[in-house]
């Protein structure tokens, strides 16, 4: 109260310039955020050009006002690239809730039978396709070791990872993906299927049948690893920037690998 009187009696106008400071501190991060913002969608619109594929001319469509080129219009609208203007780093990704907020995709590599994590990544995709070919050799480059099996989720199952895995010697365990046709057997090859992905089918189909043994039935013993995280606090992101965010994710984990050496302490003893 002494210092603020006396700044009061020596510059009056002190404290009117400390807010007039700080609001235009807010309003140029405010435009800083915004502009690494545009930069981000610009990269992002770029990137989905130059990965798109030609497209035949549509056909003539419906005429203007019918509901068939509302609903056309609204799926256009959806597919359009978003970005956040408070984390130029994060990516809108639609929740389970089926609303929209910025986010990252945590990407965790545990081993099946002691729940040690063995992988952290972070991508800023909503997607996790593609993203197990790169899990495999993040383990390999690590700890110098090829695993025999691996198990995804059917979020990851891409015939492009699928084939470099096995050519690897890695037994891959990911579901098939759902048929249009529920009368035609899944385990069949379709045209073009290279051996490893047909290989890849029929074992799907006799893991499905293996009862007890199956190995897609195990995928909820890792479950847990994601349960832990929850357990600890970790509900959301309180950090912009993937190091930040990559960053608590490896302290999580580390908890995580803890709790595990204890518990395996523990069986041993």
């Amino acid at each position: 109260m002494r210092t603020l009187k006396q700044e009061i009696d020596s510059d009056p106008e002190a404290s009117t310039r400390r807010q007039r400071a700080a609001r235009e501190r807010v309003l140029r991060e405010r435009e800083e955020s915004i502009s690494k913002a545009l930069g981000a969608l610009q990269e992002l619109e770029a990137e989905q050009a130059a990965t798109a594929e030609p497209k035949p001319p549509p056909p003539e469509g419906p005429p203007p006002g019918s509901g068939e080129g509302k609903a056309a219009k609204g799926n256009a609208r959806k597919k359009e690239p978003r970005w956040s203007t408070t984390d130029s780093q994060a990516r809108v990704m639609r929740m389970p809730d089926s609303g929209w907020r910025p986010a990252y995709n945590v990407q965790l590599t545990a081993d099946h039978e002691t729940g040690v994590i063995v992988g952290v990544d972070i991508d800023t995709t909503g997607s996790d396709g593609g993203l197990m070919a790169p899990a495999v050799e993040q383990v390999e480059q690590r700890y110098k070791y090829r695993p025999n099996r691996w198990l995804a989720d059917g979020g990851f199952t891409s015939l492009k990872d699928i084939i470099a895995l096995t050519r690897k010697g890695i037994t891959v365990f990911c579901p098939l993906k759902p048929r249009r046709n529920p009368a035609y057997d899944p385990a069949t090859p379709r045209p073009g299927d290279p051996p490893e992905i047909a290989a890849w089918r029929r074992r799907m189909v006799d893991d499905t049948e293996a009862g007890p043994q199956s190995w897609m039935r195990r995928r909820a013993k890792h479950e847990r690893i994601n349960a832990n995280f929850r357990r600890q606090g970790l509900q959301q992101f309180n950090v912009r920037g993937i190091a930040k965010v990559k960053a608590v994710c490896l302290l999580h984990a580390l908890a995580n690998n803890l709790l595990a050496a204890g518990y395996l302490k523990t069986k041993r003893a």
